[in-house]
């Protein structure tokens, strides 16, 4: 998609800006169900130039390598093959009350909670089953949580290659501020020049998603409590007083009752049980939860899975795919 748009300079009079939007897999593969590497980079900007030669309107490898990037998108396509579906990380998810972490958000459920989006000012953090997405986008494209809803060619041919009991998550990071990615870059200690050859990186797509990973799911609190295996509460309370003995029987059944009642409703069905006055009561409440529930013998943990493929960073293969390097950029310059 390209957009001309007319903007004063600062020596006077007016100049034109093309901006110029694709999303690169697409462009590519023709669907972002396969991933892209750093070897795909030389054939991407010969796959751009000719589109836009077909539109008429011709630039030079050189700018193109070295066009400013005003937005960009960053995900990874993350299959779960061990028996984790799509739905219970996102519920996971739900459950910690991610948009508490991030600046000014706003939370967005999709698809009978098979998708969830975190809008923020500068950013957006999305999670989807992207299997399902296709489904939903095959019906209405305004059901699918696909940012970029352009029919997607070879899907089918694709989808032949994944087994029924595999789910893929897709995790995005869509950063839409300049300032917002150049921030971003200096804290991950990647400063650089926001430019279309140097943000297409595989080091830089992997620390972008991992980032905002560990920001939404640290260690301690909320997550530890949701990783207590709760199913049998004496067996939990046993566990606690092994833990703590000098601890009160009062003490030792409200962090049992406050395990499992966040791992059935969530912290915000958690507060929605009470007045707004009392919530600080159930905060003190959650931490003192996290703080006696046992370490040990905890539960599986499926937002483990995603950690370790987001460590891995490994592609998914397709029979008829060669090994890539796992990154999808979705680039506006």
């Amino acid at each position: 998609r390209l957009t001309l748009t007319k903007r004063p300079q600062s020596g006077g009079g007016f100049g034109l800006m093309l901006r110029v939007e694709f999303s690169a897999p697409k462009l590519l593969r023709g669907n972002n169900l396969l991933e892209l590497g750093p070897i795909d980079f030389g054939n991407l900007l010969a796959c751009l130039r000719i589109k836009l030669l077909s539109m008429g309107v011709d630039i030079a490898y050189s700018t193109l390598k070295d066009a400013s990037v005003s937005t960009i998108h960053y995900s990874k396509n993350i299959p779960l093959t061990d028996g984790t579906r799509c739905f219970m990380v996102i519920d996971e998810l739900r459950k910690h009350k991610l948009s508490s972490r991030l600046d000014n958000s706003q939370s967005d459920w999709r698809n009978g909670g098979s998708g969830v989006k975190y809008h923020c000012n500068t950013y957006e953090v999305a999670f989807y089953d992207k299997l399902q997405d296709i489904r939903a986008a095959a019906l209405s494209p305004k059901r699918s949580m696909d940012y970029e809803r352009s029919p997607q060619l070879n899907l089918f041919d694709v989808k032949e290659n994944i087994p029924p009991s595999t789910d893929i998550l897709r995790f995005e990071v869509r950063l839409n501020d300049r300032k917002k990615m150049a921030a971003l870059l200096a804290e991950l200690g990647m400063a650089m020049p926001l430019t279309l050859g140097n943000l297409f990186c595989q080091q830089v797509a992997k620390a972008v998603l991992q980032h905002y990973w560990q920001s939404l799911t640290p260690a301690g609190g909320v997550l530890d409590i949701l990783q207590t295996d709760s199913q049998s509460p004496s067996l939990l309370a046993e566990d606690i007083l092994a833990a703590h003995p000098n601890a009160s029987p009062t003490k030792i059944c409200a962090c049992l009752g406050t395990a499992i009642l966040l791992k059935e409703v969530g912290v915000d069905g958690l507060n929605n049980m009470f007045s707004k006055h009392e919530r600080r009561k159930t905060t003190r409440l959650l931490d003192e939860a996290a703080r006696y529930l046992p370490r040990k013998g905890t539960r599986w943990s499926v937002l483990g899975v995603v950690s370790q493929q987001l460590a891995d960073f490994k592609p998914i293969l397709f029979k008829s795919t060669p090994n890539e390097v796992s990154m999808n950029p979705t680039t506006r310059m």
